[in-house]
């Protein structure tokens, strides 16, 4: 997909956003970009690679990771290609998942409401790792037979005035944790733009460290992931409004949404912007 062409005239430019009830003030962020991943929580690994045959196991032993997908809807994210992006992702997990014999859970999240759409825990049923790994397309089909029609319908179904949450993409990692058990582990990939279109926001503010914290702790529950959770948030910032350009904003998004994970004590934050 092409970005954007931002527009020439040099006039100030205000964005929409909202992130569930608080209104952010966007710009000049690239220090609060450094400042956040400096965090003594943690910092961000590298992206996550394409399906592998690396199964990790939470314990070095026992049950492969959990690989969970979580797809968010809201009005600022109808868009087929879009949609095809985020297919994407959630066919490369499933790969990733069925090659590790691996539970498989996809959550739709639609403003503060989540629905398990899919979960499964793939078994090829066969002992040679020649063999499993000729399974691993098939399976992944399989999965995303299900999980394919149930995203267009949702897509196609959502109210252009939609609102959005993205933070609760976290409450619903912890609810996976939970209903895994103490000793389960998960690889964990967001798919949300982390905006939605609601509230004008100036972005001639500045974003402090300061105002990271802060801001971290109005947009997402108060869970904590016990280091158990390795989130990738992959495209931060990329709408269906053509309308919203690559800019500075983008630094603040990625900044904040990299402060509320590790303040919610993932294991690893990949987060990464458009």
């Amino acid at each position: 997909m092409q970005r954007p062409s931002p527009s020439p005239s040099p006039s100030p430019r205000r964005l929409r956003l909202a992130f569930a009830a608080a209104v952010l003030s966007l710009a000049g962020c690239g220090q609060a970009a450094s400042n956040a991943s400096a965090s003594p929580l943690g910092s961000s690994p590298a992206p996550a690679p394409p399906w592998t045959d690396d199964c990790p196991r939470p314990d070095g032993e026992g049950s492969a990771l959990a690989h969970v997908a979580i797809v968010e809807l809201s009005a600022s994210e109808r868009d087929p290609a879009l949609l095809a992006d985020r297919l994407a992702e959630v066919r490369r997990l499933a790969q990733q998942a069925a090659d590790c014999e691996a539970p498989f859970t996809v959550h739709l999240l639609t403003g503060s409401r989540s629905d398990r759409i899919y979960d499964t825990v793939f078994d090829s049923k066969l002992g040679t790792e020649i063999a499993r790994d000729r399974q691993v397309d098939p399976m992944a089909d399989d999965a995303m037979a299900a999980v394919t029609p149930a995203l267009e319908a949702a897509f196609g179904g959502t109210d252009e005035g939609a609102g959005s949450d993205p933070g609760a993409a976290f409450r619903v990692l912890a609810d996976e944790l939970q209903r895994r058990g103490p000793d389960a582990g998960i690889d964990a990939v967001i798919l949300s733009d982390g905006v939605t279109v609601t509230a004008a926001v100036d972005l001639n503010h500045s974003l402090e460290d300061a105002d990271l914290d802060q801001l971290a702790a109005q947009v997402a529950p108060a869970v904590d992931l016990a280091g158990r959770v390795a989130v990738d948030w992959p495209a931060v910032g990329h709408t269906a409004d053509p309308a919203a350009p690559p800019g500075p904003w983008l630094d603040a998004l990625r900044s904040l949404w990299q402060r509320v994970c590790e303040t919610r004590h993932a294991a690893s934050c990949t987060v990464t912007t458009i």
